[in-house]
């Protein structure tokens, strides 16, 4: 049967940014240690199922921000198994303050991997009651349709990066927490000084591994509203976002 993981965790000097709030990363490292535990509780970790050759790959991550926690502040990650679609998997994260009130909500999509053959397949039949809701939870709602580039939309800025060792997970590819982590680090200055981050909305398109360079490319849609390209050179689009911002 299906349940929910809740774990409790305070703001280190080392997972703030420049503003003393969590990083977008440092809180999505903790949303990925909670939503271990919870697969790892539920028989369907990434170690488990790896001794089968599948792995969880992450498809889409929409993070929505209502109020960043602070250094030293304590806060709980809560997830849980969200249901299924065909082939994808679902779940949802609710980050509270030590009030127990909301302070940031995400969904995820998830795809089981072929480790072998390199590919998507079908959930296997043993895992599909594992990924059902847990009863007493509502399943948060989500967007299906997919970000889609504007025709003739101007480059607003791009910025090249170099991946690293320490960007790789133990399915030997670039970590989600790096792809965000990229976004972040080449957004425009005024953009980042002056705005506050509402939600991102990451669709991964494409794995990638090391030593490589990737190129970050940042397109204004509106006022408050950006799109976000990573490229695997001029070769491969790895990861597109969507990001909404209120102006601090």
């Amino acid at each position: 049967m299906a349940g929910a993981t809740q774990e409790w965790f305070r703001v280190k000097a080392h997972e703030i940014d420049a503003f003393s709030r969590i990083s977008i990363s440092s809180l999505l490292f903790a949303m990925q240690e909670v939503a271990w535990n919870n697969a790892e509780e539920l028989g369907a970790s990434i170690y488990q199922l790896q001794a089968r050759n599948i792995s969880w790959v992450l498809s889409r991550l929409k993070l929505e921000l209502y109020q960043r926690p602070q250094h030293r502040d304590r806060y709980q990650v809560e997830t849980y198994p969200a249901g299924q679609q065909r082939s994808l998997v679902y779940r949802d994260y609710v980050i509270r303050g030590e009030d127990l009130q909301t302070r940031a909500a995400a969904y995820s999509t998830w795809i089981v991997f072929d480790m072998e053959a390199r590919k998507m397949i079908s959930i296997p039949a043993d895992l599909q009651p594992l990924v059902q809701l847990p009863p007493g939870k509502e399943a948060l709602e989500r967007q299906h349709a997919r970000l889609r580039m504007p025709a003739d939309q101007a480059l607003q800025s791009a910025r090249v990066l170099q991946i690293r060792r320490a960007d790789l997970d133990p399915n030997q590819h670039v970590s989600n927490q790096a792809y965000l982590t990229w976004i972040m680090e080449a957004l425009p200055d005024a953009l980042y000084q002056q705005g506050k981050l509402r939600s991102i909305d990451l669709h991964f398109k494409a794995e990638c591994d090391f030593q490589k360079e990737v190129i970050v490319k940042n397109y204004q849609l509106e006022a408050n509203r950006w799109l976000h390209q990573i490229w695997l050179g001029e070769e491969k689009e790895l990861v597109r976002a969507e990001t909404q911002w209120e102006q601090g």
